[in-house]
Parts: structure tokens; C-alpha cells; sequence
């Protein structure tokens, strides 16, 4: 089972440990902040989160609107929002760090905090549109990290948020209009930039989305972009391994195919 934190736009998954993760460190931070009544109870609302529901059943919604899973009650006042709200905000400039000052038992090397700071940066604009819905100002989050953790946090967020795109795509297929294959198109367009730099993916990640570009393009009849990514996929293929100068000539194949057609 996993677990799912719902909000009204995206929703943040996390394996049944992740989520237990989330809520230990939350509850530890909680700790840190002046004894408020709010405080209190967002502290106890975590800690019951934790100790009396099963596996799968711990995650939450973070939308308002939605009927199941529901809202908690114990989010619905504003002043326990903000108190939340700063713990996401807490975890997430931990997780900025090298070295987080976290008491969980995880070995936060950089790839493990860069994929669960981009989880906390997603929680954390769910609460912001919670708050946007009650006429509450708030600030995203601000980043004291390096360019290229910059560049794997982004890659993060942008390949999470097309998952959900296709995710969708596939259930509700031949009833999306064009909007949504845009919309599919425009995340993945900055994960292929992201991937082009060498401590964001290897080549072969690089070539799995210039793939899926290209099935993206053909749906929307945009196919002389479609042999542009053919052919930038054919000069990334070693023509010295037999497998892959089979796979480049099979795409050269593909792009006399698609001319044909235009």
C-alpha cells in the first residue's frame, strides 16, 4: 500500500514509511516552536496520525472540496493552518541543507533529500492554495541551495507532476482534449532541458523522454518536431554498440515514415 496526500491540483505520494517519515519529523519540529495552543494541536493531530491509523490510512487531503478523503478538522482553523504550514516550511530549509539537523532514522544523502525536499515543496504549495482559498497571503518557499541541487529539485517536482499528467491521460483516455497534451507537453519540455545536463540524468533518461516527446507530437500533429526529436535521439545513440545502431536505424526508418506523411 502506499499513501496519498491529496491536494486540489496535485497529489503527494509516498511509500507507507514515507509517510510515518513525514509526520515523525513534523511532530519532532513542532517542538521547536513557541507552546500555542495551535501548536498543541496539530502536534496531537500528527501524533494520532500516527499511532491509531494503519498503514495507507495515515496521508490526508490538503483540498478543501474534497469528499473522501477528507479534509481534517483539525486543519480547518486558520491559526492551526499557519501552524502547519510553518512545519512544512521547516522540514522543507532542512532539507536544504547538506546536512539536515533531522532525528528520523534515514540516511539523508543528496539524492534522498533533493527527492523529499521536492515532496515538502509540493505539500507546501497544496497549504498555499488552502490559504489562497481563504483570502490568506502567504510565500512560497525561498531556496539556499546550489545551482545543480537547484536543477535535480526541479527535475524532481516537473517529472511528479507529468506522472500525475499521464496518470490521468491513462485513465481517461480519448476523452482529453489538446489542453492536457499540452499541458503533459510543457513539463516535459523542462524535464528534457533538465535532463541535458550530466548531474540531472544519465543519457539514457535523456533518450526515454525525447521518446515520449516524440508519441506526444505525433498526437498533436506536430510532426516536423517529432523527426527533430527522431533525429536528436539518433546522435545520442552509440553507433559502436549493435543494439542501439539497430535502434538508430530503425528510427531513420520511423522519419522517412513520418515526411511521408506530412
Amino acid at each position: 500500500m502506499a499513501e496519498h496526500f491529496y491536494g486540489r491540483n496535485h497529489v503527494v505520494h509516498t511509500s507507507n514509511g514515507g509517510a510515518i517519515l513525514l509526520l515523525e519529523e513534523l511532530t519532532r519540529i513542532s517542538y521547536r516552536l513557541d507552546e500555542t495552543e495551535s501548536v498543541v494541536v496539530i502536534r496531537k493531530f500528527l501524533k494520532n496520525r500516527l499511532d491509531n491509523y494503519p498503514d495507507g490510512s495515515r496521508s490526508f487531503s490538503l483540498d478543501l472540496n474534497k469528499s473522501y478523503p477528507k479534509y481534517p478538522n483539525e486543519l480547518r482553523s486558520d491559526e492551526n493552518l499557519g501552524v502547519f504550514f510553518i512545519l512544512i516550511e521547516k522540514f522543507a530549509k532542512e532539507l536544504q541543507k547538506s546536512k539536515p539537523h533531522l532525528n528520523v532514522d534515514n540516511t539523508w544523502d543528496r539524492d534522498c533529500r533533493l527527492l523529499w525536499l521536492s515532496k515538502t515543496v509540493q505539500l507546501h504549495e497544496m497549504v498555499r492554495d488552502v490559504l489562497n482559498q481563504k483570502s490568506i497571503k502567504s510565500c512560497p518557499l525561498d531556496f539556499n541551495i546550489s545551482k545543480t541541487d537547484q536543477d535535480l529539485l526541479d527535475y524532481n517536482t516537473y517529472s511528479t507532476y507529468y506522472a500525475q499528467l499521464c496518470k490521468i491521460q491513462k485513465k481517461n483516455e480519448g476523452l482529453l482534449n489538446n489542453c492536457m497534451l499540452y499541458k503533459q507537453l510543457g513539463y516535459l519540455d523542462k524535464m528534457i532541458a533538465l535532463s541535458n545536463k550530466e548531474w540531472v540524468a544519465p543519457k539514457s533518461v535523456l533518450i526515454y523522454h525525447l521518446h515520449d516527446r516524440v508519441t506526444l507530437l505525433e498526437r498533436l500533429k506536430e510532426t516536423g518536431k517529432a523527426i527533430l526529436d527522431l533525429e536528436n535521439i539518433i546522435r545520442l545513440l552509440d553507433h559502436n554498440n549493435d543494439e542501439e545502431r539497430k535502434e538508430a536505424e530503425e528510427l531513420v526508418a520511423d522519419i522517412r515514415l513520418l515526411k511521408s506523411r506530412k
